[in-house]
Protein backbone atom coordinates (compact mmCIF):
# COMPACT_ATOMS: atom_id res chain seq x y z
CA UNK A 1 0.00 0.00 0.00
CA UNK A 2 1.04 3.35 -0.75
CA UNK A 3 3.04 2.50 -3.88
CA UNK A 4 1.26 3.93 -7.34
CA UNK A 5 0.81 1.33 -9.91
CA UNK A 6 2.16 1.25 -13.51
CA UNK A 7 -0.90 1.27 -14.87
CA UNK A 8 -2.29 4.36 -12.64
CA UNK A 9 0.59 6.22 -13.94
CA UNK A 10 0.01 5.13 -17.46
CA UNK A 11 -3.28 6.58 -17.41
CA UNK A 12 -2.03 9.63 -15.82
CA UNK A 13 0.55 10.26 -18.40
CA UNK A 14 -2.34 10.03 -21.15
CA UNK A 15 -4.65 12.02 -18.98
CA UNK A 16 -2.27 15.04 -18.77
CA UNK A 17 -1.91 14.08 -22.71
CA UNK A 18 -4.81 14.79 -23.11
CA UNK A 19 -5.06 18.33 -21.63
CA UNK A 20 -1.88 19.08 -23.24
CA UNK A 21 -3.62 18.11 -27.07
CA UNK A 22 -6.63 20.61 -25.86
CA UNK A 23 -4.54 23.33 -24.45
CA UNK A 24 -2.46 23.29 -28.06
CA UNK A 25 -5.77 23.43 -29.92
CA UNK A 26 -7.45 25.75 -27.92
CA UNK A 27 -4.12 28.34 -28.41
CA UNK A 28 -4.19 27.56 -31.35
CA UNK A 29 -7.30 28.74 -31.54
CA UNK A 30 -6.32 31.83 -29.86
CA UNK A 31 -8.23 30.69 -26.29
CA UNK A 32 -6.97 30.69 -23.37
CA UNK A 33 -7.62 29.15 -19.34
CA UNK A 34 -7.63 32.08 -17.36
CA UNK A 35 -8.49 30.29 -14.19
CA UNK A 36 -4.77 30.44 -12.41
CA UNK A 37 -3.63 33.20 -14.47
CA UNK A 38 -4.26 35.52 -11.02
CA UNK A 39 -2.32 33.08 -8.64
CA UNK A 40 0.36 32.41 -11.66
CA UNK A 41 0.90 36.38 -11.82
CA UNK A 42 1.87 36.46 -8.38
CA UNK A 43 4.62 34.04 -8.39
CA UNK A 44 6.49 35.58 -11.23
CA UNK A 45 6.52 39.18 -13.74
CA UNK A 46 7.38 37.24 -16.57
CA UNK A 47 5.19 36.63 -19.33
CA UNK A 48 6.90 33.94 -20.83
CA UNK A 49 7.17 32.19 -17.42
CA UNK A 50 3.54 32.72 -16.86
CA UNK A 51 2.88 30.72 -19.95
CA UNK A 52 4.98 27.80 -19.30
CA UNK A 53 3.46 27.74 -15.19
CA UNK A 54 -0.05 28.18 -16.78
CA UNK A 55 0.64 25.30 -18.99
CA UNK A 56 1.91 22.72 -16.80
CA UNK A 57 -0.67 23.83 -14.00
CA UNK A 58 -3.29 23.19 -16.39
CA UNK A 59 -1.93 19.94 -17.96
CA UNK A 60 -0.68 19.07 -13.77
CA UNK A 61 -4.80 19.57 -13.20
CA UNK A 62 -6.23 17.50 -16.01
CA UNK A 63 -4.24 14.99 -15.29
CA UNK A 64 -5.36 14.32 -11.70
CA UNK A 65 -8.71 15.56 -12.08
CA UNK A 66 -9.41 13.01 -14.36
CA UNK A 67 -7.76 10.71 -12.73
CA UNK A 68 -9.73 10.85 -9.72
CA UNK A 69 -13.27 11.56 -11.15
CA UNK A 70 -13.33 9.82 -14.25
CA UNK A 71 -10.57 6.69 -13.26
CA UNK A 72 -10.07 5.96 -16.55
CA UNK A 73 -9.38 1.95 -17.76
CA UNK A 74 -8.28 2.49 -20.89
CA UNK A 75 -6.00 5.11 -23.04
CA UNK A 76 -8.93 6.99 -24.90
CA UNK A 77 -10.77 7.06 -21.70
CA UNK A 78 -7.95 8.81 -19.85
CA UNK A 79 -7.49 11.08 -23.40
CA UNK A 80 -11.12 12.10 -23.15
CA UNK A 81 -10.90 12.35 -19.19
CA UNK A 82 -7.79 14.80 -19.75
CA UNK A 83 -9.79 16.76 -22.71
CA UNK A 84 -13.09 16.80 -20.71
CA UNK A 85 -12.20 18.53 -17.47
CA UNK A 86 -11.08 21.79 -19.05
CA UNK A 87 -14.55 23.49 -18.97
CA UNK A 88 -14.32 23.56 -15.10
CA UNK A 89 -11.17 25.65 -15.29
CA UNK A 90 -11.94 28.14 -18.00
CA UNK A 91 -13.51 31.44 -17.85
CA UNK A 92 -15.09 33.08 -21.17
Amino acid sequence: MGVISGDWLIMFAYSCFGAALLWTRATALNRHFNSFSDVIALLTESERMRGILSFITFITMGGLVSMFFVGPLTVPHALAGGMAWSRLAARD
